[in-house]
């Protein structure tokens, strides 16, 4: 699948709000259309999320404020993207 544009925030790198927030955007506004969800980890405790979206042809990176370890303010942002995905019923691809 070729994608055309690829969409990132700069500001959103390291921020959970604006990170979740994008995440949050992305999966309402194409919640009809086909799309992958990727988990991208970027150090021992932070991710990001790519989402691919195969109708627009476009992908959407998320910043990287989501902590796996589920602690702080960047745990909850990832438990939040969880929770999205069991409401779009997506499972990210890790």
């Amino acid at each position: 699948m070729k994608q055309e544009r690829v969409y990132f925030d700069v500001d959103s790198f390291g921020v959970t709000q604006r990170s979740l927030k994008i995440l949050r955007d992305t999966l309402s506004e194409r919640s009809k259309n086909h799309i992958a969800v990727v988990e991208v980890p970027t150090n021992d405790l932070c991710c990001r999320f790519f989402i691919f979206d195969k109708d627009l042809r476009e992908a959407v990176w998320t910043g990287d404020g989501f902590r796996t370890d589920r602690r702080g303010e960047g745990g909850t942002g990832y438990r939040s993207a969880e929770a999205l995905f069991m409401l779009y019923r997506i499972r990210p691809l890790f």
